[in-house]
Protein backbone atom coordinates (compact mmCIF):
# COMPACT_ATOMS: atom_id res chain seq x y z
CA UNK A 1 0.00 0.00 0.00
CA UNK A 2 1.76 3.55 -1.02
CA UNK A 3 1.74 6.18 1.54
CA UNK A 4 2.90 9.53 1.43
CA UNK A 5 6.06 8.09 3.20
CA UNK A 6 6.18 5.53 0.59
CA UNK A 7 5.69 7.78 -2.49
CA UNK A 8 8.57 10.33 -1.25
CA UNK A 9 11.06 7.68 -1.13
CA UNK A 10 9.96 6.13 -4.45
CA UNK A 11 10.38 9.69 -5.76
CA UNK A 12 13.43 10.32 -4.47
CA UNK A 13 15.05 6.92 -5.70
CA UNK A 14 13.56 8.13 -9.41
CA UNK A 15 15.25 11.15 -8.97
CA UNK A 16 18.70 9.05 -7.96
CA UNK A 17 17.94 6.67 -10.97
CA UNK A 18 17.71 9.45 -13.80
CA UNK A 19 20.72 11.32 -12.59
CA UNK A 20 22.96 7.87 -12.57
CA UNK A 21 21.79 7.87 -16.15
CA UNK A 22 24.05 10.54 -17.12
CA UNK A 23 24.04 10.94 -20.93
CA UNK A 24 21.33 8.29 -21.66
CA UNK A 25 19.15 10.52 -19.87
CA UNK A 26 18.98 12.59 -23.00
CA UNK A 27 19.63 9.91 -25.79
CA UNK A 28 15.68 8.84 -26.19
CA UNK A 29 14.49 12.66 -25.22
CA UNK A 30 16.50 13.74 -27.92
CA UNK A 31 15.48 10.77 -30.58
CA UNK A 32 11.87 10.76 -29.44
CA UNK A 33 10.84 14.69 -28.85
CA UNK A 34 13.63 16.38 -31.50
CA UNK A 35 14.31 13.78 -34.56
CA UNK A 36 11.07 12.84 -34.82
CA UNK A 37 8.41 16.05 -34.87
CA UNK A 38 11.48 16.83 -37.65
CA UNK A 39 11.05 13.82 -39.81
CA UNK A 40 6.97 14.92 -39.79
CA UNK A 41 7.49 18.50 -40.18
CA UNK A 42 9.93 17.58 -43.29
CA UNK A 43 7.36 15.38 -44.73
CA UNK A 44 4.59 17.88 -43.84
CA UNK A 45 6.18 20.58 -45.45
CA UNK A 46 7.56 18.34 -49.01
CA UNK A 47 4.19 16.64 -49.36
CA UNK A 48 1.18 18.86 -47.93
CA UNK A 49 -0.93 16.19 -48.51
CA UNK A 50 -2.50 14.81 -45.15
CA UNK A 51 -2.55 10.82 -45.86
CA UNK A 52 1.25 10.73 -46.80
CA UNK A 53 1.76 12.93 -42.92
CA UNK A 54 0.10 10.44 -41.27
CA UNK A 55 1.86 7.78 -42.41
CA UNK A 56 5.01 9.12 -42.14
CA UNK A 57 4.20 9.96 -38.62
CA UNK A 58 2.84 6.53 -38.07
CA UNK A 59 6.17 4.66 -39.88
CA UNK A 60 8.39 6.34 -37.67
CA UNK A 61 6.26 6.44 -34.40
CA UNK A 62 5.68 2.57 -34.42
CA UNK A 63 9.47 2.62 -34.17
CA UNK A 64 11.19 5.56 -32.46
CA UNK A 65 8.91 6.01 -29.38
CA UNK A 66 8.13 1.99 -28.17
CA UNK A 67 12.04 1.84 -28.45
CA UNK A 68 12.83 5.01 -26.52
CA UNK A 69 9.82 4.42 -23.52
CA UNK A 70 12.24 1.99 -22.67
CA UNK A 71 15.50 3.50 -22.75
CA UNK A 72 15.82 4.47 -19.24
CA UNK A 73 14.42 1.48 -17.95
CA UNK A 74 16.94 -0.61 -19.12
CA UNK A 75 19.47 1.43 -17.69
CA UNK A 76 17.93 1.67 -14.53
CA UNK A 77 17.98 -2.22 -14.43
CA UNK A 78 21.41 -1.95 -15.16
CA UNK A 79 22.44 -0.52 -12.36
CA UNK A 80 21.26 -3.20 -9.91
CA UNK A 81 21.74 -6.02 -13.22
CA UNK A 82 25.53 -5.35 -13.63
CA UNK A 83 26.78 -2.56 -11.68
CA UNK A 84 26.63 -1.80 -7.85
CA UNK A 85 24.99 1.45 -9.07
CA UNK A 86 26.84 4.61 -8.26
CA UNK A 87 24.20 7.09 -6.12
CA UNK A 88 21.36 4.61 -5.87
CA UNK A 89 21.67 5.35 -1.62
CA UNK A 90 18.83 2.60 -0.72
CA UNK A 91 19.02 -0.89 0.11
CA UNK A 92 16.38 -3.61 -0.25
CA UNK A 93 15.92 -7.59 -0.48
CA UNK A 94 15.02 -7.22 -3.57
CA UNK A 95 16.75 -4.42 -5.70
CA UNK A 96 14.86 -4.42 -8.74
CA UNK A 97 11.94 -1.97 -8.31
CA UNK A 98 9.00 -2.46 -10.38
CA UNK A 99 7.13 0.78 -9.17
CA UNK A 100 9.98 3.06 -10.09
CA UNK A 101 10.82 1.87 -13.76
CA UNK A 102 7.15 1.97 -14.04
CA UNK A 103 6.57 5.35 -12.92
CA UNK A 104 10.09 6.25 -15.29
CA UNK A 105 8.35 4.81 -18.42
CA UNK A 106 4.87 6.73 -17.40
CA UNK A 107 7.06 9.95 -17.28
CA UNK A 108 8.91 9.33 -20.66
CA UNK A 109 5.68 8.40 -22.86
CA UNK A 110 3.42 11.16 -21.03
CA UNK A 111 6.67 13.78 -22.37
CA UNK A 112 7.04 12.20 -25.76
CA UNK A 113 3.05 11.90 -26.50
CA UNK A 114 2.53 15.63 -26.31
CA UNK A 115 3.92 16.05 -29.48
CA UNK A 116 0.73 14.57 -31.00
CA UNK A 117 -2.03 17.10 -30.13
CA UNK A 118 0.09 19.07 -33.14
CA UNK A 119 -0.16 16.09 -35.40
CA UNK A 120 -3.66 15.31 -34.71
CA UNK A 121 -4.41 18.99 -35.43
CA UNK A 122 -3.02 18.33 -38.61
CA UNK A 123 -4.57 15.20 -39.64
CA UNK A 124 -7.27 14.06 -37.52
CA UNK A 125 -7.02 10.34 -38.33
CA UNK A 126 -4.19 10.20 -35.98
CA UNK A 127 -6.55 11.21 -32.90
CA UNK A 128 -6.28 7.62 -31.85
CA UNK A 129 -2.26 6.81 -32.64
CA UNK A 130 -1.83 7.86 -28.98
CA UNK A 131 -3.69 5.12 -27.74
CA UNK A 132 -1.69 2.08 -30.31
CA UNK A 133 1.27 3.36 -29.27
CA UNK A 134 0.93 3.25 -25.03
CA UNK A 135 -0.59 -0.56 -25.78
CA UNK A 136 3.20 -1.06 -27.93
CA UNK A 137 5.08 0.74 -25.56
CA UNK A 138 3.21 -0.59 -22.53
CA UNK A 139 4.31 -4.11 -24.06
CA UNK A 140 7.93 -3.23 -24.92
CA UNK A 141 8.08 -2.15 -20.65
CA UNK A 142 6.36 -5.57 -20.00
CA UNK A 143 8.77 -7.49 -21.75
CA UNK A 144 11.65 -5.94 -21.07
CA UNK A 145 10.96 -6.14 -17.38
CA UNK A 146 9.94 -9.84 -17.52
CA UNK A 147 13.81 -10.49 -19.93
CA UNK A 148 15.29 -8.90 -17.62
CA UNK A 149 14.63 -10.83 -14.37
CA UNK A 150 14.48 -13.88 -16.67
CA UNK A 151 18.07 -13.65 -18.17
CA UNK A 152 19.68 -11.26 -15.20
CA UNK A 153 21.73 -9.90 -18.88
CA UNK A 154 21.18 -6.32 -20.17
CA UNK A 155 23.24 -7.34 -23.47
CA UNK A 156 20.49 -9.94 -23.94
CA UNK A 157 17.82 -8.27 -23.10
CA UNK A 158 18.44 -5.81 -25.59
CA UNK A 159 19.52 -8.14 -28.51
CA UNK A 160 15.97 -9.18 -28.06
CA UNK A 161 14.34 -6.02 -28.36
CA UNK A 162 16.79 -5.30 -31.21
CA UNK A 163 15.59 -8.24 -33.09
CA UNK A 164 11.74 -7.83 -32.01
CA UNK A 165 11.90 -4.33 -33.49
CA UNK A 166 13.19 -4.66 -36.72
CA UNK A 167 11.34 -8.05 -37.25
CA UNK A 168 8.08 -6.03 -37.32
CA UNK A 169 7.85 -3.91 -39.67
CA UNK A 170 9.76 -6.63 -41.78
CA UNK A 171 6.97 -9.18 -41.32
CA UNK A 172 3.92 -6.27 -41.57
CA UNK A 173 5.46 -5.42 -44.85
CA UNK A 174 4.34 -9.43 -45.78
CA UNK A 175 0.89 -9.73 -44.74
CA UNK A 176 -2.03 -8.42 -44.81
CA UNK A 177 -2.95 -6.47 -41.56
CA UNK A 178 -0.89 -6.74 -38.16
CA UNK A 179 -1.49 -9.11 -35.70
CA UNK A 180 -0.07 -10.15 -32.35
CA UNK A 181 2.79 -10.23 -32.17
CA UNK A 182 3.00 -8.01 -35.14
CA UNK A 183 2.31 -4.22 -34.02
CA UNK A 184 3.36 -2.20 -36.86
CA UNK A 185 0.16 -1.03 -38.46
CA UNK A 186 0.68 2.28 -40.62
CA UNK A 187 -3.45 2.86 -40.71
CA UNK A 188 -5.69 4.00 -38.57
CA UNK A 189 -6.49 1.85 -35.48
CA UNK A 190 -9.97 0.22 -35.63
CA UNK A 191 -11.57 -2.56 -33.81
CA UNK A 192 -10.67 -5.18 -35.55
CA UNK A 193 -7.02 -3.71 -35.82
CA UNK A 194 -7.30 -3.44 -31.88
CA UNK A 195 -8.69 -6.84 -31.10
CA UNK A 196 -6.19 -8.32 -33.39
CA UNK A 197 -3.07 -6.78 -32.20
CA UNK A 198 -3.14 -4.32 -29.97
CA UNK A 199 -5.47 -5.56 -26.88
CA UNK A 200 -3.67 -8.64 -26.94
CA UNK A 201 -0.46 -6.75 -26.42
CA UNK A 202 -1.77 -5.55 -23.19
CA UNK A 203 -3.35 -8.60 -21.87
CA UNK A 204 0.49 -10.62 -22.66
CA UNK A 205 2.49 -7.88 -21.18
CA UNK A 206 0.71 -7.82 -18.06
CA UNK A 207 1.02 -11.42 -17.88
CA UNK A 208 4.49 -11.06 -18.46
CA UNK A 209 4.86 -8.42 -15.86
CA UNK A 210 3.40 -10.58 -13.41
CA UNK A 211 5.87 -13.16 -14.26
CA UNK A 212 8.46 -10.68 -13.69
CA UNK A 213 7.51 -9.43 -10.51
CA UNK A 214 7.29 -13.51 -9.43
CA UNK A 215 10.67 -14.40 -10.67
CA UNK A 216 12.34 -11.21 -8.76
CA UNK A 217 10.01 -12.04 -5.27
CA UNK A 218 10.88 -16.12 -5.72
CA UNK A 219 13.57 -17.12 -7.60
CA UNK A 220 16.05 -14.60 -8.68
CA UNK A 221 17.24 -12.32 -6.07
CA UNK A 222 19.42 -9.51 -7.06
CA UNK A 223 21.47 -9.21 -4.09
Amino acid sequence: MLTQGNIRLVLQRLYFHLKNLHWNFFIPIAVADLFLPFICLISYMSERTRPFFAMTVMQFSLIIIPVCSIWWVVFINRDYIEGLGNELLFVCKNKIKTMDTFIAFILFFAVSIIQFASYIKADSTLKYEPVKLFCVCLFYYCFVQFLTYLTKSIPITLLMVLVYTIGNPMIAYSIDGAFFPIFYDVTPLTMESAKASFVPMVIVGIMLLCISIVLNKKRLKFN
